[in-house]
């Protein structure tokens, strides 16, 4: 099976050959909530209020602590609610249904990637409207221009002089500060979670085409490296064949193997890799950057 995780900030659509969509619980399709309620013959049931509470086997092979999940039918039997637990019954992922179209009709479009891509692929950037707003707004005021008096003709010079060097030297300075923010990694991104007997013994800042790259080694009882590399958006939609399993993390889907994990959030890529950790805690780690980078974000 192809699966394709499409980053239109990126304008890039990773291409995975996986069968992840069958081989792993999913609470937001009906699908996969209905398969994990039959394929479990050790189901609990029972009855709150007016709700059906169906306890089954969740299954996410990359995070094993998600033991349990509850599905709550209504009283008609619609699909109300999915709560994904560990076995102390912490709730780590909840899905709510607030509509239910059973009759939903999906075209061959639906999910073809030409389809699904060419909104953000030939439509304007933001930047290239406002130019265009810009130069539409220029050649009225030229026209306006053309019909007043030699002496405001004058006037309106001088102040256009003075516009254009104040918008030159505004327009500069928010090049230099969009250049800062998409060019460099965030300092202040470091893992808030670290094996025991683990820490930073070097780092390494690498000048790139589109800014820098940060390579930080760990050494100790569970040594992996972490690179930190920022990038651009294509000018065309790229797709990149992908190695390893698509793995949600928070608020982006990576590449997950054996002894890595690649994702990329906020403009960064990021890429963790240990011959010694497990999956989990690789995972682990990877989930405390994107929490600091998230925060750092706003």
């Amino acid at each position: 099976m192809v699966v394709y995780v499409i980053t239109p900030s990126l304008n890039k659509s990773f291409k995975f050959q996986s069968d992840w969509p069958n081989n792993n619980s999913q609470s937001y399709l009906l699908d996969s909530v209905a398969n994990d309620l039959k394929n479990d013959e050790d189901y609990t049931f029972t009855q709150k209020d007016k709700d059906y509470v169906f306890t089954v086997k969740a299954n996410y092979p990359n995070n094993p602590k998600y033991t349990k999940q509850n599905i709550i039918l209504d009283q008609d039997f619609n699909l109300k609610r999915v709560e994904v637990q560990d076995d102390q019954g912490i709730t780590y992922i909840k899905f709510e249904v607030t509509s239910l179209d059973k009759k939903a009709d999906f075209d061959d479009k639906t999910f073809n990637l030409e389809e699904i891509t060419k909104d953000f692929v030939n439509s304007e950037s933001p930047n290239q409207q406002d130019s265009n707003q810009v130069e539409e707004n220029s050649n009225n005021t030229d026209e306006n221009q053309n019909t007043t008096t030699n002496e405001n003709q004058t006037n309106n010079n001088e102040t256009s002089d003075n516009n254009v060097e104040n918008n030159t030297t505004q327009n500069n300075q928010n090049t230099e500060n969009n250049t800062n923010t998409t060019s460099k990694v965030d300092e202040n991104v470091f893992p808030l979670y670290l094996p025991s007997n683990t820490s930073l013994s070097d780092k390494e800042v690498i000048s790139t085409e589109t800014g820098e790259r940060v390579i930080m080694t760990f050494s100790g009882d569970n040594p992996f490296i972490l690179v930190q590399e920022t990038v651009a958006p294509s000018e065309e939609l790229e797709i990149i064949p992908t190695y390893g399993e698509p793995f949600m993390l928070i608020d982006t889907v990576g590449s997950l193997t054996d002894t890595s994990y690649t994702w990329t959030s906020n403009g960064i890529e990021y890429y963790i890799v240990s011959d010694q950790m497990d999956k989990s805690e690789l995972l682990e780690v990877a989930k405390s950057i994107n929490v600091v980078s998230a925060i750092n974000e706003k």
